[in-house]
């Protein structure tokens, strides 16, 4: 059982108020059940089964939000199971390693978090996780896999809108989240602002492949569930995340060939050849906090 919100970790937390400071009264390491309060307008934010609430105080969600969050909520039970979620998952979390290794000791935040298939894999080694998503019932499908006491924060909010401290993360990551927000500039700020110097960025999104737009299908629209999408090219993502950053470099990922068996994916390769890859299901984009040159290993690429 998920032991609950590690105290330590509310220095990390403001107020989506006013961003005071939150403190927590009491004198457990880990909470379950009770509620932090801002210092300077004294709002108090409920803890309930480890998953600190703060959304109750966000100004109400947009028509395309409010019907991402419900879509989130009702798929949350299945999701881990749903289609090839796992293999996806699995290629994707190993191109975004490569990316943010080393990662032994960092405090590393993921937006968009989900039911925790990323940030699970990340806290053997990282010092720390805290996990954001607006899915409460993904949070919750996310505690359920926690069966110890874990240095891992489970925050329901928008992430659109400011919640975390300044310089607190070593590395953000976010997983296919970007494409579901058409506003995405303060979504980028935040996570910048929130992140240390020389601090790291990955994220991946829905990619603008190839064989999508041969065969006619929209960069923009609205999935079975009602949920908003965009499809990203490799360039328009990179200068997207460039404008927050500095600094930014992007390639399409997750070929086709994720839906075979582990050991028939010859990734590597292929994903360095240019025409390939234009297939790719996803975009993986990389900055850091500090202006100057994309980070070395990942290089720009056509879309």
């Amino acid at each position: 059982m998920y032991a609950g919100f590690p105290s330590g970790m509310f220095p990390k937390v403001c107020c989506p108020k006013d961003q005071g400071p939150l403190v927590y009264e009491g004198h457990k390491k880990f909470i379950r059940e009770g509620e932090v309060r801002c210092v300077s307008c004294g709002y108090a934010y409920p803890i309930r089964e480890g998953i600190l609430n703060l959304v109750s105080a966000q100004p109400a969600f947009d028509e395309i939000a409010a019907a991402n969050m419900a879509a989130r909520d009702q798929e949350a039970p299945i999701y881990d199971s749903t289609g090839h979620t796992p293999s996806r998952i699995a290629c994707e979390l190993k191109a975004m390693l490569r990316e943010l290794d080393p990662i032994e000791g960092k405090e590393i935040l993921d937006v968009g978090c989900g039911t925790g298939s990323f940030a699970l894999e990340l806290l053997p080694r990282a010092g720390s996780v805290m996990g954001m998503d607006f899915s409460t019932q993904s949070l919750a499908v996310f505690a359920a896999k926690i069966d110890r006491e874990e240095n891992v924060g489970l925050v329901s909010a928008d992430a659109r809108r400011l919640v975390l401290s300044p310089e607190s993360f070593d590395a953000v990551l976010s997983s296919w989240v970007l494409q579901d927000v058409p506003d995405r500039t303060s979504l980028l700020e935040n996570m910048r602002f929130t992140l240390r110097p020389r601090g790291t960025f990955v994220a991946t999104a829905y990619h603008y492949s190839v064989d999508l737009r041969l065969r006619g299908h929209p960069r923009d629209g609205f999935d079975a569930s009602g949920v908003f999408f965009h499809r990203f090219t490799a360039d328009e993502l990179a200068e997207e995340v460039r404008g927050t950053f500095g600094n930014s470099s992007a390639r399409p990922i997750l070929l086709p060939l994720w839906r075979l068996p582990q050991w028939l994916r010859p990734w590597d390769a292929l994903e360095r050849v240019p025409l390939i890859r234009r297939f790719g299901r996803t975009v993986l984009v990389c900055a850091s906090k500090t202006a100057g040159t994309p980070e070395a290993g990942l290089t720009n690429s056509a879309a």
